[in-house]
């Protein structure tokens, strides 16, 4: 079973994702803003819980980060064809999110730098978009 504050992340990065769904992270680079007051603020709070997971939780955990990312490409164009391995590649940019969001060493700013960076690594090398 998760851990019910874990809701509070989820929720946070959905809120964050709606709230900056058509938001050109390629403009982001010396203003990283794409994370919203909601998410820094759960990010703070959970710092701790998220090194308490389950290895269960933490998949379940990721899975719904992955699905949330999907459906954000899908929400930005509905016409991108997300591959097999464009999964792979989005479950790997969540793992490595959570991981920055579990360390309290790392500031949120800094998480934020990198998880955009990743981002727009993911996206110019791994989504194709289809006429279809």
């Amino acid at each position: 079973m998760m851990y019910p504050d874990f809701q509070i992340v989820l929720n946070g990065i959905r809120n964050n994702t709606q709230t900056t769904a058509f938001k050109n992270i390629f403009l982001l680079d010396n203003q990283p803003t794409n994370f919203t007051s909601a998410t820094i603020q759960a990010i703070e709070q959970l710092r701790q819980q998220l090194n308490r997971l389950s290895a269960h939780e933490q998949l379940v955990a990721l899975q719904q980060l992955q699905e949330q990312f999907i459906a954000l490409i899908h929400i930005a164009n509905p016409n991108t064809a997300i591959h097999e391995t464009d999964q792979a590649s989005i479950y790997e940019l969540c793992d490595q999110l959570v991981n920055d969001m579990a360390s309290a060493q790392l500031p949120i700013r800094y998480i934020e730098k990198q998880h955009n960076e990743r981002l727009q690594k993911f996206i110019k090398t791994k989504i194709s978009f289809s006429k279809e």
